[in-house]
C-alpha cells in the first residue's frame, strides 16, 4: 500500500475545483490520519465526484472510509450537489471499492471500455 506524500497532496489541493470543505478525513485517537474522502463538485452539472477514498490497512473493516465518504457527500449536498458519482475499479482483483459504494447506495452503471489503436500492418 502506498501513502500519499505531502507534495502529492499539495498538488491535489492546487487542482481546480478543489474545495477544502469537501475533503474529509478520519483521524485516530493518536492523531493519525486513517481514512479520507475528497469530493469534486461541478456546480454547473450538480455532480459530486467521489475521488479519492482511502483507508490505511490497519483500520480497514471499521466503516471509516464509508464515514468519510458520507460526510464529504453530505457537505457537497449542502453546497448544492444533486447527484453523486463514483468510478471505482470494477475488476475482481479489487472488490473493496465496489462493496463500499454499494453499501452507500450507489448502483453500478455503464463501464468504460479502453480501446487501443493498432497500427496498420501489425495484425
Amino acid at each position: 500500500t502506498s501513502k500519499v506524500t505531502g507534495a502529492a497532496y499539495r498538488r491535489l489541493m492546487a487542482t481546480p475545483p478543489y474545495r477544502p470543505a469537501l475533503d474529509h478525513v478520519v483521524v485516530s485517537g493518536s492523531g493519525e490520519w486513517v481514512a479520507s474522502c475528497c469530493v469534486w463538485w461541478d456546480e454547473s452539472t450538480g455532480v459530486a465526484l467521489v475521488e479519492p477514498v482511502g483507508c490505511v490497512p490497519e483500520h480497514r473493516g471499521r466503516g471509516l472510509a464509508a464515514a468519510a465518504s458520507v460526510s464529504a457527500l453530505t457537505a457537497a449536498r449542502e453546497l448544492g450537489a444533486t447527484e453523486g458519482l463514483v468510478c471505482p475499479r470494477g475488476d475482481d482483483d479489487h472488490p473493496g471499492p465496489a462493496r463500499l459504494y454499494r453499501r452507500l447506495g450507489f448502483v453500478p452503471g455503464a463501464r468504460t471500455v479502453a480501446l487501443e489503436r493498432v497500427s496498420p500492418g501489425t495484425r
